[in-house]
């Protein structure tokens, strides 16, 4: 018991330490990458400790087989380029998200408990509140909503962690004290606002798409009608109300871009994704070589052209379609199944996600391990 506190300490210590390193203060400090690879020491007790004393699940395989297929494919693509080594960035970001998936995996097979989830969703309760609130003193507060130039330039980085943290409490962290669940709700509201603030449209387009699962999906039929009730009547407000319309349809959700103009309403995405798909069809099986494309699935088109592009995403439809079909009354499944889809629907507006940067998607990774343990773990009682 005191090793699974020990090691579970370890575990918030090192995401809570990973969530900082987002502070406006720290993340262009020296102190940055240290806490960015706080996890290294968890990492690598629980990998030795672990290592070779559990089965590894299907999920769990097929990311290692997958780790390394495409970093065999893309370095040797680097390596015939430039005739010297060096390591991708995208590989790199595999490799770590790989890393944090295959620990949570071997920690969750020894140490799993509703206890140390509480835990881990009291620390993001702190942490990313602090960096929020941090953001809108620093940056939000100071530029108006009606213009054009984003406030904050990591948005979509801190507004899907937030996400990831509302998700992750809804689903994990229900407090008995009426006054920490009161709290609780309150911090959940303001990191709401927060995402919206941030105008993240991507996280934002992900959140509605939750809000709706949930109303169509929620084993508590009344829990359904009010929420639906609760999104209808905001709808009708802000419909009718042309202040409110302009400030959360055109100022938040358009992001005061022209609809008329793609290129202007995907914030120069288009432009990228248009001069991608040349490259690819110039270099269709093997790709180009690096390209940054702020389109995940474009980005590896005509960075390492289909036979790339084919290892990536038959590896991220197969392990969606378990995801998908995992049992959504367990809290770690449906956790994983909602911000597996958050950062899908993300990597269309991202060049690395949904692999990294390291800091924005360790927790889809986390809960990742923890489902493959999960699993693991149902089969040994099975058996």
């Amino acid at each position: 018991e005191m090793q699974r506190s020990l090691v579970g300490s370890e575990m918030c210590i090192r995401d809570s330490c990973s969530i900082f390193s987002q502070h406006p203060l720290i993340t262009d400090s020296p102190i940055a990458p240290l806490l960015n690879y706080s996890w290294g020491l968890p990492m690598g007790y629980t990998f030795l400790q672990n290592f070779g004393r559990t089965y590894n699940e299907s999920l769990i395989q097929r990311y290692i087989y997958f780790g390394l297929s495409i970093t065999l494919y893309i370095q040797l693509r680097v390596f015939a380029e430039t005739q010297g080594f060096s390591l991708d960035m995208d590989v790199y970001y595999i490799l770590i998200s790989l890393l944090i998936a295959y620990t949570s995996y071997l920690f969750w097979r020894s140490h799993s408990s509703e206890a140390f989830m509480s835990i881990l969703c009291m620390c993001l309760l702190i942490a990313v509140p602090v960096i929020a609130y941090a953001i809108y003193v620093n940056f939000i507060a100071h530029v108006s909503l009606t213009s054009l130039e984003y406030a904050y330039d990591d948005k979509n980085s801190i507004a899907t962690i937030i996400l990831a943290t509302l998700v992750l409490c809804y689903y994990n962290f229900n407090p008995k004290n009426k006054y920490i669940k009161n709290i609780y709700w309150i911090v959940a509201a303001g990191l709401i606002v927060m995402m919206f603030l941030l105008k993240s449209r991507a996280t934002l387009l992900s959140f509605f798409a939750i809000l709706f699962w949930i109303v169509i999906k929620h084993p508590d039929k009344k829990f359904r009608l009010y929420l639906a009730a609760a999104i209808v009547t905001t709808v009708i407000f802000i419909i009718t109300n042309e202040h409110y319309y302009t400030v959360i349809v055109d100022n938040i959700l358009l992001a005061n871009r022209n609809m008329e103009n793609l290129n202007s309403l995907s914030s120069g995405r288009w432009y990228q994704i248009e001069r991608g798909l040349e490259i690819f069809m110039d270099n269709p099986l093997f790709g180009a070589g690096k390209t940054y494309v702020d389109c995940f699935p474009v980005a590896m088109l005509s960075s390492f052209g289909l036979v790339g592009f084919t290892i990536i995403f038959v590896f991220l439809f197969s392990i969606g379609k378990t995801i998908c079909c995992l049992d959504k009354s367990n809290p770690i499944y449906c956790s994983t199944f909602f911000l597996f889809f958050i950062y899908v629907i993300n990597c269309f507006f991202e060049a690395h996600t949904p692999f990294g940067p390291g800091v924005k998607c360790f927790l889809v990774w986390m809960m990742f391990g923890f489902s493959s343990a999960e699993l693991s773990m149902s089969y040994d009682k099975e058996d």
